[in-house]
């Protein structure tokens, strides 16, 4: 890897759900103040979906789309969903060679989600046409750029002016680090950690910074800013939105994205009477739920081992900032050599978020660094108790779902926001294999540098990089300005390493030791054949599953053949093959389908050397026999079978047949 930003490449495989954003048209707006449209009904609530593919979401994000468009009651105009979606590029739509997408690679679409716009027989094939391309940009289109952003929202107060606005960031999410909110004029060519990576331009994303000028350009004030996309509860972020939204929804893990559908349905009870509160509580428990179920059905995916929702009353976000300058300004003040081990001890017990990520929990660390520092004092417990005082209040709801060190299921562990962590100007979490005992992250002057965990010496190493100086970064921060964290992160002398995370299993080992990575190409590919009378009797969905990452399907072919090579993957790993049969409309009655040939085969190279193929075969498949759940009334609706393919350590693969109840979740890309 030639770039040492490793956490920010791991951030992006993660991740999330964001925003999309660009500048090529921003004067194609009919009316670009912002003015209503005469005769447009005022809705309740307009939600504004700002989107892109990321590289490898397309077909999750079409998903939502079409599940949101599913819910849209065509008779009752108190719920819009406008949607501004720019595709990944050729490149990233063809990292899933079984799905068509919906839009042409590069472009950028502008258009109401309604129950017409979904292709009910290919679902969830969205009905796209030419004149809902945005103006005439392409794959250049600036997506970060605040103009974008603002254009989008007035076009929306516009075409669809409502008493509330709900503004969804949906695509990969990387919480914040100095290396993410830099001024994008200071730097030729960089990713960022950010939200919304655009593949078409290097995976260029939005800045916490260029997200809150997008939102003060537009002139409009949100009831919700709803980050669909993984680690934005996070402390840098929510600090810059204080005073332009009443409420954010948001969830400081990787998530498998939320339920779109759940999500109309919740406005609508708002829109009838229930508080949006409590709506959007409902809302953020569901999707704490479904992304439960996925770690139910694909426990090799550790990101989906615990997640959660937080709902931000933004109104009660100053007194928990005043809170925390207060405490900071204590521990700094009464900062001693004498209680080094306490400070290292507090960095690297509290909770990390995701391994490689450096976004640790607020509330624990600052509470582990009272107990063991200054426990004795019972001043220092009422400003600390004033601090997660602070933190409740603002939480509206906050629904957290775990499967590991034997928590239930809700919120027993109560963790707050994720907030950078560091020790001498230094910032940093990523282990690269053959370093065991080195962390690399930045320093405060810009510099990539490596810890060494067993000195806590600090190495610095390429060029400086002005933009990524705390100068252009950290200290213009609304949390630094009224926190002074920052203060603390150059005095703290206790470096987070090691820390427990969602899943002690997975996590970097102890001392530090990078998990070891062998020279694995896999390549796992599922064929079948089926004759064409029974291709104008059913439909067919067939899902290909790897890690819960990559899905092939649904799609229903003559002589489908799904192949997918992966390579130099970890292991263990485990996939998924998922095959759906529906009669088609008009069928009913007892029916029979046979599948025939179908068959997986995983091949396996290691270090450049094939070993055997290991073959499945499941001839001559009845999918009404007695083996395979079918569901439905009067006859079989839709029926199953679920192949589930573990590979060890060692490359050793195992198949397991399951049945519809024992885990059937295919809706698990993770963002």
């Amino acid at each position: 890897m030639k770039k040492i930003n490793l956490w920010i490449l791991s951030a992006i495989l993660i991740c999330g759900l964001a925003v999309t954003m660009f500048t090529s048209c921003v004067d194609k707006v009919d009316n670009p103040s912002g003015g209503v449209t005469p005769g447009v009904e005022e809705a309740d609530y307009t939600v504004m979906l700002y989107t892109a593919g990321g590289g490898n979401l397309d077909y999750s994000i079409e998903e939502d789309i079409a599940k949101a468009a599913a819910a849209i009651k065509t008779d009752n105009k108190k719920v819009r969903y406008i949607v501004q979606y720019k595709y990944s590029s050729e490149k990233g739509l063809n990292t899933n060679p079984m799905f068509v997408p919906s839009g042409k690679a590069g472009y950028v679409y502008r258009y109401e989600a309604v129950p017409t716009i979904v292709n009910t027989e290919e679902s969830p094939r969205l009905l796209l046409k030419d004149d809902q391309i945005y103006g005439t940009q392409n794959a250049a289109a600036e997506l970060f750029q605040p103009d974008s952003i603002a254009n989008f929202m007035k076009y929306c107060k516009q075409v669809a002016p409502a008493k509330n606005y709900i503004l969804v960031i949906s695509d990969h999410g990387g919480g914040y680090a100095q290396n993410q909110d830099y001024d994008k004029s200071l730097v030729e060519s960089a990713s960022t950690r950010g939200v919304v990576f655009d593949d078409n331009l290097d995976s260029e994303g939005i800045t916490c910074k260029e997200l809150r000028a997008g939102l003060e350009k537009s002139g409009m004030h949100l009831a919700m800013l709803y980050f669909d996309c993984c680690l934005m509860n996070n402390m840098e972020t929510l600090s810059e939105l204080t005073a332009l939204t009443d409420y954010v929804l948001a969830s400081g893990h990787s998530i498998a994205g939320g339920n779109h559908t759940a999500f109309v349905e919740e406005l609508y009870k708002a829109s009838a009477g229930d508080l949006f509160t409590d709506a959007m509580s409902r809302y953020a428990k569901k999707c704490t739920e479904y992304n439960y179920q996925v770690w139910l059905a694909q426990q090799s995916a550790t990101w989906a081992r615990n997640v959660d929702f937080v709902l931000t009353d933004m109104k009660k976000f100053p007194a928990l900032l005043t809170a925390l300058k207060t405490y900071v300004d204590f521990i700094i003040a009464n900062k001693s050599d004498d209680y080094a081990d306490e400070y290292q001890y507090a960095a690297s017990e509290c909770y990390q978020y995701y391994p490689g990520v450096p976004l640790y929990d607020l509330r624990e660390y600052c509470e582990k660094l009272n107990a063991n520092v200054y426990g004795s004092d019972p001043d220092t417990w009422m400003l600390y108790d004033n601090l997660e005082n602070a933190i409740e209040a603002a939480q509206v709801c906050h629904y957290y779902s775990i499967q590991s060190e034997g928590y239930d299921e809700v919120t027993p562990y109560w963790l707050s926001y994720n907030v950078n962590l560091g020790a001498k100007g230094f910032i940093g979490c990523t282990h690269i294999n053959g370093e065991p005992t080195k962390i690399y992250g930045y320093n405060k002057d810009g510099y990539v540098t490596a810890l060494d965990m067993n000195t806590l010496e600090q190495t610095t190493s390429g060029a400086e990089k002005t933009a990524y100086s705390w100068s252009n970064t950290y200290y213009l921060l609304e949390f630094d300005k009224l926190t002074g964290w920052s203060r603390w992160l150059e005095t703290n002398t206790g470096f987070p390493m090691n820390n427990p995370p969602y899943d002690n299993q997975d996590d970097q080992l102890p001392g530090g030791t990078a998990s070891d990575v062998k020279d694995w190409d896999m390549t796992i590919s599922a064929k079948f054949e089926t004759d064409k009378a029974s291709m104008k009797l059913f439909r067919f969905q067939n899902y290909l599953v790897w890690q819960g990452v990559d899905v092939l399907g649904p799609v229903g072919m003559m002589s489908p053949t799904y192949n997918m090579g992966f390579s130099n993957k970890n292991l263990p790993a485990k996939a998924q093959l998922i095959l759906e049969i529906e009669p088609r409309s008009g069928k009913e009655g007892a029916w029979t389908f046979v599948r025939k040939l179908a068959k997986i085969e995983v091949e396996r190279v290691i270090s450049g050397k094939p070993l055997e193929v290991v073959r499945y075969t499941l001839d001559d498949l009845d999918l009404s026999g007695n083996d395979i759940q079918a569901e439905g009334t009067d006859a079989a609706k839709k029926a199953y079978v679920n192949i589930e393919i573990d590979v060890d350590v060692d490359g050793n693969v195992k198949f397991t047949k399951h049945e519809k109840s024992e885990g059937y979740v295919v809706d698990k890309i993770f963002r």
